[in-house]
């Protein structure tokens, strides 16, 4: 008998420890969503309903955005080739062969493979010519296809000259034309030449 008392006697002591709890937590949550409330009415710089701060948070996430770029924008037959191949379409398979057919052993063997895996068909080989079009989102498939390693992400608003992947003791301009632009590339003549693919 005396054990049933104490049986309810706790769950009592336990009901009321819940019930307080339950009405501290109801109190909390309200006092957040009013303070939610009164900071989007007063828009308060550095709060988060003050529009500026949304426009910063944009302006970062934009700047932190990424894409993929290649350190070499010429291929055959802009560059010439040491031996004649047929039967390769992948350029894995063909730079387990002295590293490719190209007179430029560096340089890119053409043949598509990181354009092959691009799920936004951000890369084009065209006239000679490869590069990235700007539709490119950073996620890299095409840096692992890359037997070369030519191919790095780079944030996107990184522009200007940048380094080819050209051995500049064996190569010259009979071998690329990049030889006689002292091995720099530009990213920019993707939007200023006709390059792009119309439509792009």
């Amino acid at each position: 008998m005396i054990l049933t008392y104490i049986v309810h006697a706790l769950l009592a002591v336990s009901a009321l420890f819940v019930l307080v709890a339950s009405v501290r937590a109801t109190s909390v949550l309200t006092a957040i969503r009013n303070a939610r409330v009164s900071t989007r009415k007063k828009g308060t710089q550095g709060q988060p309903g003050d529009s500026s701060m949304r426009d910063s948070f944009s302006e970062a996430a934009q700047g932190s955005r990424k894409m993929a770029r290649i350190r070499c924008n010429t291929v055959y037959p802009l560059v010439g080739t040491r031996f004649e191949i047929k039967g390769f379409n992948d350029c894995r398979s063909l730079n387990v062969f002295f590293k490719g057919n190209m007179r430029c052993v560096n340089g890119c063997l053409g043949l598509g493979t990181c354009a092959q895996v691009c799920h936004v068909d951000a890369i084009v080989i065209r006239n000679g010519m490869i590069g990235i079009l700007d539709r490119c989102n950073g996620c890299g498939l095409c840096v692992q296809a890359c037997p070369k390693s030519l191919i790095e992400i780079v944030p996107r608003t990184e522009s200007g000259t940048y380094a080819c992947a050209a051995d500049k003791g064996a190569v010259n301009g009979e071998i690329c034309p990049r030889a006689d632009e002292g091995f720099w590339l530009n990213s920019s003549f993707l939007t200023e030449s006709d390059f792009k693919r119309p439509g792009s």
